[in-house]
């Protein structure tokens, strides 16, 4: 979310929940004080005042006026005007009702406050500006604290309230902070809650930043993390709905600019969906507030017209304009458009005593009968004379039916009219399946977006498309895309979708702004119909095309109003100007393969028939005229676009077709099938086949299945399938394939909002691993469905990327160059999962010519088909032979090249190389790059192991259904009995972590059912011998317990036993003996117990796989040096510091003192020889050669492969840098 990103909003937050707090932190304080001081006015009255009761019910809205003489009120405001600290000004009387003063001591409260909280009468109503204005104004609270620091805390608010696009800056955010604490500091000996609140200010802080924190650097569980952040969202909706009363309140108070916050803060919620759903209720009642204070303006605007007409022309001069005088004029514009005649046209002549006017309309003038003093008067005087002519004009003439003439600018004064228009976001789909022939399909689904559109005016000889093409072409409207794909029965389907923005104008026009975004919106209803499926029922068209767009899952659309000057040259309804070039876009129905150059078949979703690889861009063919020029398909929308991107782990084999396989199918995906084969060369063929059927790739060729995939993937960028042959007992062979890395998919097309780009790439994604991933097309929820399916297959989330026009880029990822089916023991690529294959080797009477390379092992190959590192020395020519291996003629002079030295060592002096001896391969590529740039080389340094540890996160999830849980054990009390019972089951349910305080239990529990909606559990009592029990009924609602593992099993088994531990206590007196145990097996233990108190078995998803890179490197006789002209002890320590750094041994909590005993005493521990020191004479310094294994890890799990290599490399510079502010002394060369 863009708003989490942006700091200063999160400082806004931070300030409004600081202000909350101390706002919950006074209310024990004013709650008492203000009762004391109603006491303290009513000891003050005589007792019959005191006690009587006000018999004409008076109301402070009266006494804005007049403030009439009460014998029961009149005492007490006296009284309250003594302790008010403005003397009777800028006292809102209309906030209170004066008879209650004697009853409610928040009405006497009230008056100190601002105005806007008439209806307000319990502390929980009243905000913190209210309750520190009544601090302020009310004498009896100086003796507390003084005006000057309560008048800082307005001023925070003041500033936090009024920002109008909420953001603080930090500067301001650390000075606004000071000033609360400093405020609750003063009163803390009289309010002792605000002890606390500087502490629950910080830990505020705290949890907005933890809550706000990447994935990547949180730390602590995946529960914890959602919890943060679930009560961090929490906080921001009771900010907002702060701010939002506010607002409510300045509509009230009659503020000058409201309208622009109000605006502000819809167009805030507009750009976050996600709290616009949840800020419904209080933003309809603000708006309701805000059209009602219009109402207000427009009738006290209206009167005051009426009172300088008055005033300008007298009671006498004119009888006839004795009313409303711009209403004739606006009768004669509204006649004319009912009738469909063109604009009348007022003038006016100039005469002696002033103004004559006269009016043209639909072919008859008319000459005002009366001279007036301005011209305003004289187009409504000739007006009025005209109505009665034109009414009996109007009965006799015929109305056209549709007027698309927009009326011209009206200059005249007081006719000036507004025109609105409204622009929808439409994602709408039309399909039309099983005909004959295609023209035949495309017509049917034509047809039906006709109607949907109202565009079926039937026209002799003309076709459906043509009509929608020409009604979407007169109004500007995005063009269908059209996709006809043929069925394997041979039957045609058509799939029409319209998408993009439509613009709808009112023709009409408005002498209000609000009524011609009304008649917009009806304007789009009414054309609109078909594809919302609306029917008139009232007058209010904005609401109803909001919900309409709502219930199909749109966006909220957009109005704009232009005076009758200002609009554009656009046709009626349209959204493209005159003039304006419309951009065309072609859908190519005859896409060329690059592989087979043939079209490709009509039902083949291919990526390059829908979306591509890693980057993907479209494939480059060459396209006949024809193709290149515009056609009448689809128009795109003026204006940015967006493209998706989702990208997909993969991990599943593809298997023969009895299923069986060596290590049985695998848990972490759905194994597809591949047909067995006597020959190997058929079994791989076979596999490729399926997996070809899968993926949608079609060949007229035998036997090039393999050929066709492989190209596809490298065309693509995916991860090339790894072969894998086996034996069955019945001597024949078979082939399994396995796609393990990621897969990214992208779509083609675009969409105009980034959340449905994001559903078009999990669109094309589903598609293209339809086979895969059993999946079938259900709704539109393409998102959910791939989430769900790859949860199914217990693979990780899918991530996605969207880019906007312009920014994606046309690069291609490479292929994984590992040939298929070889043999490497390097690391599987990114997201493989860690079951290895086990594979049966292929016994030598297989004969190997029907094998390929890759599938044959080195004493079986020829030498040509070895790998140089392979081959024996005398088969290597002399390029390939190591310089130790050449003879003496096959030897060239070179110039010697400096090698690269190791961070601050020098190895042009060190030891002579032993003999050659193998290295292990270094797997990691980021790795061996800072090998190689450090030095860090064969045969002093090499590599032995690299590894990547796996580790899988599990969830099982317990479904409960109208479950009664038994607590165990009495208590003395209901209450007691009832807080033991929520206590365990808190902890059963892991809402309460172990150790946690049990008075705060019930709350947690009743949170935690409250936030999910739904019903809290039902307490019921037993007693017996006054000792009571309490049992929780109907307990309904989903508790998930999380595992790790190396393996998904383990992970799984993990999980399980931690649900049967914590549930044990719930159904230990029901359920089985023996609950926990050993992790084995867990998982069906947990089902016997489920079943036996009557609940459904618990289900398992995974919910991630972290990986954690390690190397092991040997260092043999290393040297290094480091020179100092002045201190060689100081250049010793310096050495002693890097080695001790390269070890990861914490110098500071080392208690051998000084870092040369550190140095030989983890030598001595591990049983190496020490490292040997010994001084440089030219130039003056210090050497040390050493031999040690270094083991290094990445610090911390990682979810990808990738970003454990990288993590792993960030940990091998922090050990092998060191820099000027970690101690190099002065003099020492500068090092990495």
């Amino acid at each position: 979310m863009a708003r989490f990103r942006d700091d200063n909003y999160v400082n806004w937050l931070k300030t409004t929940e600081s202000l909350l707090a101390l706002r919950e932190g006074l209310r024990p304080f004013l709650e008492n004080e203000t009762e004391t001081y109603h006491n303290c006015l009513r000891n003050k009255l005589d007792t019959c005042t005191k006690e009587a009761i006000c018999q004409t019910k008076c109301d402070g809205k009266q006494w804005q006026k007049k403030i009439p003489e009460c014998k029961v009120c009149t005492p007490w405001r006296i009284q309250i005007l003594a302790n008010h600290s403005a003397k009777g000004y800028g006292v809102y009387w209309k906030n209170c009702l004066p008879h209650l003063w004697p009853k409610e001591k928040w009405e006497v409260a009230k008056v100190y406050m601002p105005q806007g909280h008439r209806d307000h009468n319990c502390y929980e109503q009243f905000d913190i500006a209210a309750l520190l204005n009544l601090m302020g104004h009310c004498t009896h609270f100086r003796t507390f604290v003084k005006d000057q620091p309560i008048n800082k805390v307005i001023n925070v608010r003041n500033c936090v309230m009024h920002s109008p696009d909420l953001t603080v800056l930090k500067s301001d955010l650390e000075q606004h902070l000071a000033k609360i604490k400093e405020f609750a500091r003063l009163l803390d000996q009289h309010a002792h809650e605000l002890k606390t609140l500087p502490d629950e200010i910080d830990t505020i802080c705290q949890t907005v930043d933890k809550a706000l924190m990447p994935t990547a650097q949180a730390a602590g569980p995946e529960k914890e993390e959602d919890a943060l952040f679930q009560k961090f969202q929490e906080m921001e909706q009771e900010a907002l709905k702060e701010k939002i009363e506010y607002l409510t309140q300045r509509c009230e108070e009659d503020q000058k600019g409201v309208k622009d916050e109000v605006q502000g803060i819809w167009d805030f919620l507009a750009k976050n969906g996600d709290l616009r759903e949840k800020m419904v209720p209080q933003m309809e009642q603000l708006q309701r507030r805000v059209e009602q204070h219009e109402r207000q303006i427009n009738v006290l605007n209206e009167r005051v017209d009426q009172l300088e007409d008055k005033v300008i022309k007298g009671e006498d001069r004119d009888p006839v304009f004795s009313g409303g005088a711009l209403r004739y004029k606006n009768h004669v514009f509204e006649l004319a458009r009912e009738k469909g005649w063109e604009e009348p046209v007022f003038t006016e002549t100039l005469e002696m005593h002033g103004y004559r006017g006269l009016l043209e309309v639909h072919g008859h003038k008319f000459i005002g009968q009366q001279v007036c003093q301005n011209k305003k008067q004289a187009h409504q005087e000739v007006a009025k004379a005209a109505l009665p002519h034109l009414q009996i004009l109007a009965d006799f003439s015929v109305q056209k039916p549709h007027q698309t003439v927009f009326p011209p600018s009206i200059a005249s004064e007081g006719s000036q009219y507004f025109y609105g228009r409204v622009t929808v976001v439409l994602v709408k789909e039309v399909c039309e399946k099983g005909h004959a022939q295609r023209q035949e399909a495309t017509e049917a689904a034509y047809g039906k977006l006709a109607l949907l559109f109202g565009a079926d005016e039937a026209k002799s000889g003309s076709l459906q498309k043509d009509l929608v093409v020409q009604h979407f072409g007169r109004r500007g409207f995005p063009l269908p895309s059209e996709v006809c794909t043929e069925g394997p029965d041979g039957k045609f389907d058509c799939m029409l979708e319209v998408s993009g923005p439509f613009t709808f104008h009112d023709k009409e026009g408005s002498t209000k702004k609000k009524q011609a975004e009304q008649q917009a919106a009806k304007s789009a209803l009414q054309q609109l119909s078909g594809v919302l499926g609306w029917t008139p029922t009232g007058e209010n068209y904005k609401g109803d095309l909001k919900e309409k767009l709502e219930a199909l899952g749109l966006g909220q659309p957009s109005y704009d109003v232009t005076e009758g000057g200002e609009r554009d040259s656009t046709e009626a309804g349209t959204s493209i100007k005159r003039g304006e070039p419309i951009r065309i876009k072609v859908v190519r129905q005859n896409l060329q393969r690059a592989d087979t150059d043939r079209p490709l078949e009509a039902a083949d979703w291919s990526p390059s028939r829908v979306t591509g690889g890693a980057s993907q861009p479209k494939p480059a063919m060459k396209e006949s005229p024809s193709q290149q020029e515009p056609t009448s398909a689809s128009v795109e929308a003026l204006g940015s676009r967006f493209y998706g991107s989702v990208t997909v782990l993969l991990d599943t084999e593809l298997q023969d077709e009895s299923g069986e396989s060596g290590e049985g199918r695998l848990l972490e995906a759905e194994a597809v099938e591949a047909a067995e084969a006597v020959e190997a060369a058929e079994a791989v063929e076979a596999a490729y086949r399926t997996l070809a059927q899968h993926f949608g790739l079609h060949t007229s060729e035998a036997g090039c299945w393999r050929a066709v995939v492989r190209g596809h993937f490298e065309k693509w960028g995916y991860p090339l399938p790894l072969e894998h042959l086996r034996r069955r007992p019945n001597e024949t062979v078979y082939c399994s394939l396995k796609l393990c890395g990621s897969f990214t998919f992208r779509d083609q097309e675009g969409s105009t909002k980034k959340k449905q780009a994001e559903q078009q790439a999990a669109k094309s994604a589903l598609q293209q691993l339809s086979g895969v991933l059993g999946w079938t097309p259900t709704g539109e929820n393409y998102k959910g469905d791939l989430k769900e399916k790859l949860e199914a297959l217990g693979l990780g989330q899918p991530s996605y990327d969207v880019t906007e026009e312009g920014e994606r880029d046309s690069t291609v990822t490479l292929p994984d160059p590992t040939p298929a089916g070889s043999c490497d023991t390097s690391l599987p690529l990114e997201g493989a999962s860690a079951q290895c294959f086990k594979e049966q080797p292929i016994p030598a009477e297989l004969n190997p010519e029907q094998l390929k390379p890759a599938q044959l092992k080195p004493e079986q190959l020829k030498p040509e088909q070895l790998k140089p590192a392979e081959l024996k020395p005398e088969q290597l020519k002399p390029a390939q032979l190591n310089p130790e291996q050449l003879k003496p003629a096959q030897l060239k002079p070179e110039p010697a090249k400096p090698a690269a030295a190791a961070p601050g060592s020098n190895t042009a002096e060190a030891s002579p190389p032993p003999g050659h001896r193998k290295q292990a391969r270094v797997q990691f590529e980021e790795v061996d790059r800072l090998l190689v740039l450090w030095g860090l080389l064969p045969p002093t340094v090499t590599c032995e192991k690299c590894s990547m540890e796996q580790r899988f996160r599990v969830r099982v999830r317990v479904k409960l259904d109208k479950y009664t849980f038994h607590s165990p054990g009495t208590s003395s009390s209901k209450k007691e009995a009832s807080r033991k019972a929520f206590h365990a089951f808190a902890l059963a349910a892991g809402i309460c972590p172990p150790g946690a305080d049990e008075t705060r239990s019930t709350q947690e529990v009743k949170q935690f059912f409250a936030k999910r909606s739904l019903p809290s559990p039902k307490e019921a009592f037993g007693e017996k011998e006054k000792a009571f029990s309490c049992s929780l009924s109907d307990v309904s609602c989903s508790l998930e317990y999380e595992g790790q593992g190396s393996s998904e099993e383990e992970a799984r088994q993990a999980a399980s036993l931690d649900a049967l531990t914590k549930l044990g206590s719930l159904f230990s007196a029901v359920g089985p003996s023996g609950v926990g145990g050993p992790p084995d097996g867990a998982d069906e233990r947990l089902s016997d117990l489920l079943r036996s108190i009557g609940q459904a078995p618990p289900t398992c998803f995974a919910t991630a796989q972290q990986h954690r890179a390690s190397l092991q490197l040997q260092f043999t006789g290393y040297t290094m040096d480091q020179q100092s002209s002045t201190n060689r002890r100081q250049a010793q320590n310096y050495l002693c510091e890097r080695i001790l750094k390269m070890l990861a041994i914490d110098t500071e909590a080392s208690s051998s003192g000084s870092l040369r005993n550190s140095l030989d005493d983890w030598f001595k521990r591990r049983k190496l020889p020490q490292p040997s020191f010994q001084g440089l004479t030219e130039p003056l310094g210090v050497r040390v050669t050493f031999s040690a294994p270094l083991s290094c890890s990445s610090p911390e799990w990682e979810d990808s492969w990738a970003g454990a290599e990288k993590s792993l490399a960030q940990e091998l510079s922090r050990r092998f840098t060191i820099n000027q502010q970690e101690g190099t002394p002065a003099g020492a060369r500068p090092n990495l």
